[in-house]
């Protein structure tokens, strides 16, 4: 009997699976301060619920939390938080350049990352405020690393995955600099989940080859089979994979990439249910679209290194991609890829997912759901990428509306489904929550 029953759940399956494909299954935008730049916001998935919400510095001059009250985007609530105005949080830099998370282990608590101005040392600041003070109306600042450059190579924020511990990832430079030359990167542990606690403070290994300093401007992390962070830093042509082996992270493996820096400038990283690392960027040569790089094992002692182009995007008239962003769908354990590409002042703004059938993601096979020409978007400012637990894949963007030539924000939806798909973006009021 109970073979019986499986079998009839395969065969549903195998009919969904027939019946479905992939599409923007929604899409919601509303229309946001005209003045606002790229480092200027934050996305971020709520833990357990896995509604998005994007954090904005600036928004009708209060710092702002914008929340979907459901998953499909329909209702997006909107905290003001006044409040933060005492980090004296500060413009600039290469995204992300502010961190907005919930913790995952205590509800509705609250986390900032930051550029700011508060005192005593001015420079990059944590920001906790407590679950029962929900617009944060009385925040705990703490400055972490005194670095007057910032190194303009972004910040990151994630959580250990037993504790849930706040780890973060912070940039040294010892002068501004236009051109992003990073000297260090120093990663602060909290020893408590609301970060109460002294927090621990060590240097992550980078630049390998020895250089004084280094060209970096992006990083990521992922949680590793230790259930501390993966961090990916980009120095000069090196892409470095440091694997945490403590909380601290005063223990480290490292897996070491090179890149072709005139291409490279934001990178990715994810990982999938094996703990196997994909790391994306833009392509290597003038020909390519994709740099993607799938460790075969949790520790990537082997790796798969390819160069993918998208077909019948023939030069002269293809847009230039600027980002390779990646998630893993959890229903296949394969990655899918999300390009933009809006380059100012072009009129051929390429915003694609990428949905891979295989782990060597051949071209050939892969399925394309491009959406900025019908969605009338253009010059792109920013965005942010996840999948959540049923699969869908969660696109949170900045960018101009063609039609109107407002600056947006934007939720875009894209899932395996046999609904009929999204072809155009509802424009919503947020609801403001006071």
């Amino acid at each position: 009997m109970k073979a019986v029953f499986l079998f009839l759940i395969s065969i549903i399956k195998l009919i969904w699976s027939a019946s479905s494909t992939y599409k923007i299954i929604s899409a919601t935008a509303w229309i946001t301060t005209p003045m606002s730049l790229y480092p200027d916001f934050s996305a971020s998935l709520i833990p357990i619920t896995f509604q998005p919400s994007i954090f904005q510095y600036s928004f009708h001059d209060k710092s702002t939390v914008f929340t979907c009250k459901t998953r499909d985007c329909s209702q997006v609530n909107m905290i003001p938080m006044p409040g933060l105005n005492v980090a004296r949080l500060a413009y600039g830099g290469v995204s992300p350049r502010r961190i907005y998370q919930q913790s995952p282990t205590i509800s509705n608590a609250q986390f900032f990352l930051s550029t700011g101005y508060a005192k005593p040392n001015r420079d990059t600041e944590l920001i906790v405020c407590a679950p029962e003070d929900s617009n944060c109306s009385k925040p705990r600042v703490m400055n972490t690393v005194d670095s007057s450059g910032f190194g303009q190579a972004g910040l990151r924020l994630t959580f250990t995955q037993s504790q849930g511990l706040p780890t973060m990832l912070i940039p040294e430079a010892k002068y501004a600099s236009r051109d992003n030359r990073v000297t260090g990167y120093t990663i602060e542990t909290c020893q408590d989940p609301l970060c109460q606690l002294s927090r621990s403070v060590v240097s992550l290994p980078f630049n390998l080859t020895g250089d004084a300093n280094c060209l970096g401007t992006s990083i990521d992390v992922a949680i590793n089979r230790h259930g501390f962070p993966s961090w990916l830093t980009l120095c000069n042509n090196e892409l470095n994979l440091i694997h945490c082996l403590t909380v601290s992270c005063n223990e480290t493996l490292v897996n070491q990439f090179k890149t072709d820096r005139n291409f490279v400038y934001f990178v990715y990283l994810t990982v999938d249910s094996q703990f196997r690392f994909t790391i994306t960027t833009t392509g290597q040569t003038p020909q390519s679209d994709i740099t993607y790089i799938h460790c075969i094992d949790a520790d990537c002692t082997e790796s798969i290194q390819l160069q993918l182009t998208i077909p019948n995007r023939p030069l002269p008239t293809r847009s230039p991609v600027t980002k390779v962003q990646v998630v893993i769908n959890p229903r296949t354990d394969l990655p899918i890829f999300h390009l933009t590409g809006s380059m100012y002042p072009s009129n051929i703004p390429l915003y694609m997912f990428v949905i891979c059938q295989t782990v060597e993601c051949n071209m050939a096979e892969a399925i394309y759901i491009d959406y900025g020409a019908q969605f009338g978007l253009n010059e792109l400012q920013v965005s942010d990428l996840f999948i959540d637990d049923e699969g869908t894949v969660i696109a949170s963007i900045r960018a101009k509306y063609k039609a109107t030539n407002d600056t947006i924000n934007a939720i875009v939806r894209m899932a395996q489904s046999s609904e009929a798909a999204v072809d155009s973006l509802t424009f919503i009021e947020p609801i403001l929550i006071k």
